[in-house]
């Protein structure tokens, strides 16, 4: 009974307490929340700021009762509340508290009042707001004032709740693959508005992907691992999305073509939904005659493009074009051999002295004149040619090797040639540039000429003489019979072919001269008895062999069967 007085008296003290306009506040809120359908709702008010001293409070709370229905409530920080529950099923309730020592009550900030207990009621996706009103309690909180017995008004800011019964979470995901090959337009995504609140979400997928958005886009192909999980760790769903893109557009126009001239061909990609040539037509194949480069840009009905290209080459015809028409030349050199006109070629080679026989230019170093077939071919025609590379013949010479006595002077001789370039060698010559000059060596040595004819050929001579001290020892022929047998029928002596610079006289038995050589046996000149192209008679004649200042002297018979 004391306390309930005591109770009272308070009370009225502090209805009948003196109201001042201030500016204190104090701050309470009530939280927005999810809850099933059925589900049972502990709903807290907790003191945010400004609790300091309270000796008071009272208040309303408002919800739509057909979302939620009030089954209880439970005093947590704040001891000796009173809840009026009469109008609890129209939704409201009545708050009250008063400190019965008058002194005042501090909380700290998040300190919790009370927890109302409802069950939510409403349907998935119903919702209602949880309210401070004056209704059908007013709204007074008093603070303790620094005089005893006087009290603060405090003004109330609520942060006011919403609670909705969610829909029971039945994870769903799906996801689009990419559209084309090598595209990366692919998606996924997991019905997060259904989720329980504060649920997260993380994503793996390949080559290090990882996201928190429960949507994805812009995905290439590959595998996507989703984890879910409640706000407390607790997990909710695990799922893996395999996005597969679509196999690549595969146009094919072939190898590059050969045509030959006046022949056509069709090009054709495939089957497609759509087609695009670099010439700009739609249609599903492309004739062609001309030489060029086709390109295609196929499409299928998702819109997917690919393009392929081929080169087309009209061949011409085969007409073998001379590019060098130097066709002789002189012994020892080459000629190389330029055409063009074909694709292909094939030399005939009877000499075998061309350094191929398959390419256009060949080189050519026959050693006699000689000649060649070319067939020129491509893959339509062809072409051939004959070709003959005369070779200049040179009767270029210098004579034998030499002997002369040491002192003796040497005349060369060097025949074949419109030019001639006798080298400067260790014995002077009194001409370098005819073709029998004179020289008197004093030792062996060897004389070099260069004999140009009349084609341009050139050709390198050396002539090794001899030098010896004395007289050449020659041996003397005394008889010939020149019948034809093969047998001396000339005269000819061993070893004179060396000593060049000589000279032969025959004489008859009256001392006739009947035949006269220099150079004896320089070339292929010999005595073979007859005078001015007519036979001698056979007897007895004698010769003079002159060497410089050495003469032999022989006589010599000639026997006729």
């Amino acid at each position: 009974m004391i306390h309930l007085l005591r109770r009272c008296c308070l009370l009225l003290a502090v209805w009948q307490a003196p109201f001042f306009p201030s500016a204190q506040t104090i701050q309470l809120s009530m939280p927005d929340t999810t809850v099933l359908a059925g589900d049972t709702l502990s709903y807290p008010i907790t003191a945010t700021a400004g609790f300091n001293g309270v000796v008071s409070a009272q208040f309303s709370i408002q919800w739509n009762p057909s979302v939620l229905r009030y089954i209880g409530h439970l005093p947590v920080d704040l001891n000796q509340i009173a809840v009026g529950e009469t109008s609890a099923a129209q939704g409201a309730l009545r708050f009250s508290w008063f400190d019965v020592g008058g002194q005042g009550i501090t909380l700290a900030p998040g300190s919790q009042l009370v927890r109302f207990r409802f069950r939510a009621e409403g349907q998935p996706g119903d919702s209602t707001p949880v309210v401070f009103t004056n209704e059908p309690l007013r709204i007074q909180i008093f603070r303790a004032g620094s005089t005893p017995g006087l009290f603060d008004s405090l003004v109330l800011v609520q942060d006011t709740g919403l609670v909705k019964i969610a829909r029971v979470w039945q994870p769903t995901a799906v996801s689009q693959n990419p559209t084309c090959f090598g595209m990366n337009d692919g998606t996924a995504s997991v019905n997060a508005a259904d989720a329980p609140a504060g649920a997260q979400f993380l994503w793996t997928g390949p080559n290090g992907f990882s996201s928190s958005s429960p949507v994805l886009s812009d995905l290439g192909p590959g595998a996507y691992n989703l984890v879910a999980t409640s706000s407390q760790g607790e997990v909710l769903f695990e799922t893996t999305i395999t996005l597969n893109e679509p196999p690549p557009l595969q146009p094919d126009l072939g190898d590059d073509l050969q045509l030959c001239p006046g022949e056509s061909s069709t090009l054709s990609p495939g089957t497609f939904a759509g087609y695009l040539w670099s010439d700009g037509t739609t249609a599903a194949q492309l004739p062609i005659n001309q030489t060029g480069t086709y390109s295609v840009t196929v499409n299928d009905a998702q819109g997917c493009t690919a393009s392929d290209t081929i080169a087309v080459n009209v061949s011409a015809d085969v007409q073998i074009v001379v590019e060098n028409d130097r066709l002789s030349i002189c012994p020892g050199d080459s000629v190389q051999l330029r055409v063009s006109g074909g694709e292909t070629y094939r030399w005939t080679d009877p000499s075998n002295t061309l350094s191929s026989t398959t390419i256009p230019n060949p080189v050519a170093k026959p050693q006699q004149s000689s000649s060649y077939t070319l067939i020129a071919s491509n893959e339509c025609a062809s072409d051939t040619i004959q070709f003959s590379i005369f070779v200049h013949q040179t009767d270029a010479s210098a004579g034998p090797d030499t002997c002369i006595q040491r002192g003796q002077e040497l005349r060369l001789y060097a025949r074949g040639g419109v030019r001639y370039a006798w080298d400067r060698g260790e014995y002077p010559l009194n001409s370098y540039s005819s073709s029998d000059p004179l020289s008197t060596p004093l030792s062996s040595t060897v004389y070099r000429v260069e004999i140009v004819d009349a084609n341009g050929c050139k050709t390198t001579i050396e002539v090794p003489v001899t030098v010896v001290d004395g007289a050449p020892d020659i041996l003397l022929i005394n008889m010939i019979t020149p019948n034809g047998d093969g047998r001396n029928d000339v005269l000819e002596f061993q070893e004179l072919g060396k000593f060049t610079n000589n000279a032969l006289k025959v004489y008859n038995r009256w001392g006739d001269l009947v035949y006269q050589k220099l150079g004896y046996q320089t070339d292929d000149e010999r005595f073979d008895g007859t005078w001015n192209g007519k036979p001698l008679p056979a007897g007895n004649y004698f010769y003079v062999l002159s060497f410089s200042e050495v003469h032999y002297k022989q006589t010599l018979t000639i026997i006729r069967d």
